[in-house]
Order: C-alpha cells, then structure tokens, then sequence
C-alpha cells in the first residue's frame, strides 16, 4: 500500500472529523449561529491557508523552477462542489434522521469515486487469478468499507437486546451534563445548525414521514455525496485531461510535463490557492444570494457573531482547511478510487473518537460495538490499499520516442 498516502488520508480523517468540535462549544450553541455564516469563517480560513504555500515558495524556502504561483479554473471548480454538499447533508439530515443521511451521504462518495475512477477514468486495479479466472478484490474490499461506515454510524443508538435500560437524563443535567444523550458526535453537531438554518427547533428523529419526504432526504444526500465526490475527483480528473493536452501527452511520465502544469496542480502549491479563491467566490455568490432572499422577505441578514466565532470559527476554518489539504493530498497520491473510501472511513472514526472519549456520548457496550467495527473498517481500508496496481513510468521510451520522432 501507499504509505504515504495512508498517511495523508489518516491525517486528513484527523482533521476533517475534528473540525465540527468547535462547533459544540457552549458559547457558539447559545448564539445560534447560522450555518451559512459558519461557512464564511471557514472559507476565510481556506483562502488564508491556501496562500501560505505560496508564501513560503515565494520566501524561497521549498526552491523549485517555475513561477510562484500558476491558477486554475479547475480549483475552483473543486471548490464550487464544496458548499452544495454541505447543503445537501444539511437538507437530508431532518428528513432522514443522521444515521441514514450521514451512510447516504458518505457512501455515495466513496462508492462513486471508486466507479468512475476504476472503470471510467481508468485507475489500474490489481488483478487476481482463481480457478484460472480473472477476478478483481478491490469492490470486495470497498464493500467492507461501505459497511463498516454503516457499523459506526449505527452504532451508537444500536438496541441490544440483552443490555439493561438505560434512564433518559435531562440534557442540562446527569453524568454528562449537557452531553447526556446517548448519540453520536455527528448528530449534535448537525442538530444544532439544523436548529439555527431553520430559525425553529426540528425533531430530527422519532418522526414518521411521508413517502415524499424521504424520496426528497434520500435525493439531498445523494447530491450532497456526489458534490462530495466531484470535490476531489476534479483534482485528478482535470490533472489527467491538462496533461493528456499537453504538448507531449505526459499522463505516463509525469517528469515531461510543462512547469506552469505542474504548479497548477501542485497539491502543496498553487492548487489550494486556486481552491480557496474558489471558496470565497462561491461563498460570497451565496452569501449574497441568501442576504437578497433575507432583503425580499423582510428579515435582517443574520448576526456574523464575530466576538463568539473568532476563535472557535477559526479553530474550525482551519481544521477544516488542514483537513481538505491532506484528504486531497491522498487523493492525489493514492487515486480518487482507493484513497476517497479511506478519506470518508477515516474521519467517521475520527468523529467517533471524539463522540465517545470527549464527550462521552457513546458508552458501554455501544463503544465495544463501534470500536469493532473501527476495527473491520480499518482493517478493510488497509486491505482496498493493496489493490492498486502500480503505474509503471517508462519515461526512457518516452524520451527516445520524442527524440526520434516516432
């Protein structure tokens, strides 16, 4: 497997699933704090750490050849995927309940980038021989995952038959204090901005609803997943097509590509760049967009509770900007269809851990229960790693072949 982008992915899971945490604090539940205005403190965050790549190419500190710094439309096409997946979950949560929105959301993701990229954009899987049949591991292993994300999801409201009954505390009250209910991370973040998106408290579960209602859930998280999965299938895709353009066709030795080429999609360079101006311009398209539905309406556009977000706002920004850097790092290195079921498996379990040695959310048996299937997950992402067949560089016929002209 591709240890580095193990690495990658496990640091962007760190991240990615740490980021919501600020959310949480007491200070930014009381304020209620609408989601579209936590949303402009990470796109801030995204912008300003996009550029420090830059700066410090430009301090000469990481000395390559080429300008310092090289735009892309395609970054900014990865991050106009970003917001309408946020929406997407935002939508689905109260009329799926979490659990499902969130297995939803996170499998259509993984499940997607592993298709188009496998068997549309052509990531080589390795091949296996059984019976002197041709047979292909990589979907077994991606399945694994996809249930062992279901698993941790599950887990924490899973009702086991033989456990003793478990006495409702009051939220401000009991062990836990304001973190007595017996559920998952995800579902407290997610309730909480669902409550302020609304301006009215939902019940998110223990609700009947309609055939039209879950057919309109079930269409939110698909498209929060698929945007999910064009945010960071275009850094590769649109990678692949500008070298398939270029002068000469570098896609299978990536030493013959174009400097301005490799700096537009420098991970660790100008593509976040590129990215967080994409994250302020479609930030900023729908801030304005939502501040002129406000103005129609009649209401005031919502308080920006600068004094409140500072610090957990930008706490979360750059978690969440870190967390994108690295998932994408992975993608990059270990391809869209391995590493995109490794980015979403890794920050479950992040949330998890947070959920159940934080705030203590999970207990007893349930964290034996979801720990187990941390373990299946793990040991299946592990297992989808090893199915990549190597790319093999044969840059010295390349070379000769251009030389000759043939």
């Amino acid at each position: 497997m591709d240890i580095v982008a193990l690495i990658f992915s496990v640091l962007g899971g760190l991240f990615m699933g740490s980021y919501p945490v600020p959310i949480k604090a007491q200070s930014v539940l009381d304020a209620n704090v609408h989601p579209i205005v936590f949303q402009c403190y990470k796109s801030f965050w995204v912008f300003m750490t996009g550029w420090i790549f830059i700066i410090v190419r430009a301090a000469g500190i990481r000395n390559e050849p080429g300008s310092t710094y090289e735009f892309t439309w395609w970054g900014t096409a990865s991050a106009a995927g970003w917001i309408p997946s946020g929406l997407g979950t935002i939508a689905s949560v109260p009329l799926l309940g979490v659990g499902m929105a969130i297995v939803v959301n996170t499998g259509t993701s993984a499940l997607l980038s592993f298709m188009v990229f496998w068997l549309v954009l052509g990531e080589d899987m390795k091949e296996h021989t059984v019976g002197g049949h041709t047979i292909y591991l990589a979907p077994v292993w991606l399945v694994c995952i996809l249930l062992g994300m279901a698993g941790l999801v599950a887990a924490p409201s899973w009702k086991l038959p033989c456990a003793p009954p478990v006495e409702d505390e009051d939220e401000d009250g009991g062990e836990g204090g304001d973190q007595g209910e017996d559920s998952h991370l995800i579902h407290q973040v997610q309730k909480r901005g669902l409550d302020a998106y609304s301006e009215h408290s939902t019940e998110i579960t223990g609700q009947k609803k309609s055939a039209s209602e879950l057919g309109v859930g079930l269409l939110c998280a698909l498209v929060a997943g698929c945007f999910s999965a064009i945010q960071f299938g275009v850094v590769n895709a649109g990678k692949d097509f500008e070298e398939s353009r270029s002068e000469n066709d570098c896609r299978h030795c990536k030493d013959h590509c174009p400097d301005k080429l490799k700096q537009q999609f420098d991970n660790f360079g100008s593509w976040m760049a590129s990215f967080g101006i994409g994250a302020a311009l479609v930030t900023g398209t729908f801030l304005a967009a939502y501040a002129t539905y406000r103005k129609c309406i009649g209401k005031d556009f919502p308080d920006m509770h600068f004094k409140v977000l500072r610090l957990p706002g930008s706490i979360a920004g750059i978690c969440w900007a870190l967390g994108a850097f690295f998932q994408t790092a992975a993608v990059v290195q270990g391809g869209n269809a391995i590493m995109m079921p490794c980015n979403q498996a890794c920050q479950l379990i992040t949330s998890g851990l947070w959920g159940i040695f934080y705030y203590r959310e999970i207990r007893g048996w349930h964290s034996v229960i979801w720990g187990v299937f941390a373990i299946f997950t793990l040991a299946a992402m592990v297992l989808l790693g090893q199915e990549k067949a190597k790319e093999e560089k044969d840059c010295v016929t390349m070379t000769i072949a251009n030389t000759t002209g043939l």
